[in-house]
Order: structure tokens, then sequence, then C-alpha cells
């Protein structure tokens, strides 16, 4: 399993992840560095996993992750040029990343376009750029 593999299995698999607090911190801190060297789509997951109204986890883990929401717009708005970026480059995760940006008009974008999002979308679904 690749180290990419492992996080999203992490994040989206694994109901453990999240019901520890060390694990929660662990996770956090890898999409940060991932981030930090040019992963969008780490900002993105970082983006998607903070904020008011966290719904996972244990009460601490939902309070780590609900004061980290101060940062989701930042998370959001820094990654998605390098998420458009990777799209464009063929990145099949990151074309549906990208349209889950155009489906619910997360920062930078100032609201939905559903044409986008189904362009990019139909990109995904076919593994082909624009």
């Amino acid at each position: 399993m690749t180290e990419w593999a492992d996080i999203k299995r992490r994040v989206f698999s694994d109901e453990t992840t999240f019901h520890s607090i060390e694990k929660t911190c662990d996770l956090l801190r890898e999409l940060d560095e991932k981030f930090e060297k040019g992963c969008g789509k780490s900002g993105f997951l970082l983006g998607m996993l903070v904020g008011p109204g966290v719904v996972v986890g244990s009460n601490e883990v939902k309070k780590l992750l609900g004061d980290r929401g101060t940062h989701k717009v930042q998370y959001f708005s820094k990654a998605f040029p390098l998420v458009l970026r990777d799209a464009e480059d063929g990145d099949v995760e990151s074309m549906q990343y990208l349209s889950l940006y155009y489906q619910n008009g997360d920062p930078p974008l100032d609201a939905p376009d559903l044409e986008k999002a189904k362009h990019w979308d139909a990109q995904a679904a076919t593994g082909r750029r624009r």
C-alpha cells in the first residue's frame, strides 16, 4: 500500500482513527507535512476534516478538529491551485476533488459551478485531462 493510499484509508475507512486523539494528531501532522510539500489533495482533505460541526470521533477529537476550523478557508484556498494543477496533469483523484470544489463552491470559489463540476466528473470518469 502506498503512503497516500494508507492516509486515505485512515481518513475514510479506519473507524478507529478519529476515536484516538493520538491517531488523529498523527494523521493531521502527516497531512500538514504533505500539504507543505505541495500536495493539494492533502490540503483538500484537511479542509474537509476541520471546522465547526465535525461529526466524527470522540469529543476530544471533535474539539481538536473544530478548533482547527479557523484554518478551513486557508486549507481550501491554498490547495485549490495545487489540485487544479494535478487534475490538469491527469491525476484522476485530483479531478474528483476539483469536482467537489465546484459542486460545493468551497474557497477560493465564491459559489458552486455545476457545469465545471460536471466537466471534472466526466474527466475523472474517463481518466482524461481536459
